[in-house]
C-alpha cells in the first residue's frame, strides 16, 4: 500500500480488528513531530537548568502509580515538574507482589530513585474498564 493513497488499512491485534486510514497515520506522526521540535526550541531551551541537573540523578520525593490510560496525565494532574515525581504506568494499576519475578520491572527500576522517595500513591480514574 501508499502512503500517498490514503487507503484503509485492517489489521488484527488480539481479538482487536483495527482500520485506520495512512492519511491519519500520517498526520498523527507530523502532530508528534511537531511537539517534539516545539518541545526543544522552547520548553527545552527554557529550562535547560534543570535538564542538565537532571542528567546527573533524578531525586524524586514522591511515587506515583497510575493505569496507563491516555487520559491520565500525571505531572498535568498534579503540575509536577520535570524530576519532582518517579511515575509507574501500567494496565489497571497493577502492582505486582512482592518478590515477583514477571511484571516488576517498574517496581524495581524506583530502586534509582528510591533513596529520595518519601511517599507513594496508587491513583485511578473512574470507569475506564480497568480499574
Amino acid at each position: 500500500m501508499s502512503l500517498a493513497t490514503g487507503r484503509s488499512q485492517q489489521g488484527v491485534v488480539g481479538r482487536l480488528r483495527l482500520t485506520f486510514t495512512t492519511t491519519f497515520a500520517v498526520r498523527a506522526m507530523k502532530k508528534l513531530i511537531k511537539g517534539l521540535r516545539q518541545f526543544q526550541s522552547s520548553y527545552y531551551c527554557e529550562h535547560v537548568d534543570i535538564f542538565e541537573q537532571l542528567a546527573h540523578g533524578q531525586a524524586p520525593r514522591v511515587l506515583f502509580i497510575t493505569c496507563s490510560d491516555s487520559r491520565v496525565d500525571p505531572n498535568l494532574i498534579t503540575q509536577s515538574q520535570v524530576g519532582d515525581i518517579f511515575v509507574i504506568r501500567n494496565a489497571g494499576n497493577i502492582i505486582p507482589p512482592f518478590g515477583a519475578t514477571n511484571g516488576g520491572a517498574g517496581i524495581r527500576i524506583v530502586n534509582d530513585a528510591d533513596a529520595t522517595i518519601t511517599h507513594a500513591t496508587i491513583t485511578a480514574n473512574t470507569e475506564d474498564g480497568g480499574s
